[in-house]
C-alpha cells in the first residue's frame, strides 16, 4: 500500500525507501494477512484446541467460525463497537471488551506524571 508522507515530521523520520509520483512522495507499506494467517493456523492445528477467542468484529471471519463450530469448537467473541450480526449468531459468547478491561489491561503512568482524570479508578472517587 502506498502511504503519502504529508508532513514535514513525517519525511524528516521516515526510514524506509521514498518513492514519488504525481501526488507527491510516498512509502510501500505492507498489506497485513492476519487475518487469514489466523484462518490458516486455526485449520492447522484444529485437533490442538477446543475453543476460539476471536477479539475482531470482521465479517471476515464468519466462514472460519461457521466451520470451526461445526467440527465442535466452542467459539468466544471479543467485542469492542459495532460486530456484524452473523459473528454473534455464530458465537457461543459474545464478551463486551469494556466489561473484561480492568482485568486484562495494565495502564502504567509515565514516571514524573500526575493521573489525569482519566487514569482515575471509578471505585475511589466514588462514581
Amino acid at each position: 500500500m502506498r502511504h503519502y508522507l504529508e508532513t514535514e515530521i513525517e519525511q524528516g523520520t521516515n526510514t524506509r525507501m521514498l518513492h514519488h509520483d504525481a501526488s507527491g512522495d510516498y512509502v510501500l507499506l505492507p498489506k497485513c494477512n492476519f487475518d487469514v494467517e489466523i484462518s490458516v493456523d486455526a485449520m492447522k492445528i484444529l485437533d490442538g484446541y477446543d475453543a476460539m477467542c476471536l477479539l475482531s468484529g470482521d465479517a471476515d471471519f464468519v466462514y472460519l467460525l461457521r466451520y470451526l463450530k461445526q467440527k465442535g469448537k466452542k467459539i468466544i467473541l471479543i467485542k469492542s463497537g459495532h460486530v456484524i450480526h452473523h459473528l454473534k449468531e455464530v458465537a457461543n459468547l459474545v464478551v463486551n471488551a469494556q466489561d473484561i478491561k480492568k482485568y486484562i489491561a495494565d495502564i502504567k503512568q509515565k514516571p514524573g506524571t500526575k493521573p489525569g482524570l482519566a487514569d482515575r479508578n471509578p471505585e475511589s472517587t466514588g462514581r
